[in-house]
């Protein structure tokens, strides 16, 4: 691996480790697992729209964390 992706992979594994445990599960569900939300919503009691919101602020704030880092996609 390059130097970027190794940049990229230590940025992702720090700001998913800062993320509560909650959100970290349902974001690797949906990204790293590509399951479906209504599938996430169900085992954990919500309605597809709250994970909807839930991963588009997720989404937000990892932009953020990578600017941060100087890293732009």
């Amino acid at each position: 691996p390059s130097a970027d992706d190794i940049a990229l992979r230590d940025a992702l594994n720090r700001f998913l480790g800062e993320l509560p445990k909650r959100t970290r599960v349902i974001f690797m569900r949906r990204y790293w697992f590509t399951e479906d939300v209504a599938r996430i919503a169900a085992d954990f009691g919500v309605s597809e729209g709250h994970v909807n919101v839930l991963l588009c602020r997720t989404r937000k704030k990892l932009k953020q964390y990578l600017e941060k880092e100087d890293i732009y996609l």
